[in-house]
């Protein structure tokens, strides 16, 4: 794909991920589709990494057991005036952005600790379908992204 074409995909995508916010939950879950394809076309996208961005003292491996809530953490150094949202990374759906959620599984939500500055993708009730990588990825040109892997093990007590 040629980078000036792959640019405005970019582009196309983000003012449709902004008009998202704006919509109520209602017309979201009907705008399914649509969103849909768009992330379809997100695929193609490479996403650039650098330790530069974001807080490497946080793991980046989460271990939970079944049925508990578990918390993905990210932090961004330079996050002001930036969007952040996460994504699961096997089919590159776009959980949350900022504190808007994009799924219709109520047991996703974003956190902002205000005081540490970072970010939060809360999961509840986690099964081992939820195991994967999460990328939390900051609105820059091109976007940067920490990855967190996502480790559920079935109850030890069942």
């Amino acid at each position: 794909m040629r980078p000036k074409i792959q640019t405005n995909l970019i582009l196309s995508c983000i003012s449709f991920m902004f008009l998202l916010m704006e919509e109520s939950s209602a017309k979201l879950v009907e705008s399914k589709e649509l969103h849909t394809s768009h992330l379809n076309k997100l695929q193609s996208v490479t996403v650039a990494n650098s330790d530069e961005d974001f807080d490497n003292n946080l793991p980046s491996i989460i271990r939970a057991v079944a049925g508990t809530t578990a918390y993905l953490s990210c932090k961004p150094k330079a996050s002001r005036n930036k969007t952040v949202s996460w994504v699961r990374h096997r089919d590159l759906h776009v959980l949350t952005v900022g504190h808007f959620t994009y799924t219709t599984d109520v047991r996703f939500g974003a956190h902002y600790g205000q005081s540490a500055g970072d970010w939060s993708l809360q999961i509840k009730s986690v099964q081992p379908r939820d195991s994967g990588l999460y990328d939390c990825q900051i609105g820059t040109q091109p976007p940067k992204s920490f990855s967190v892997r996502l480790q559920v093990y079935g109850d030890p007590f069942q």
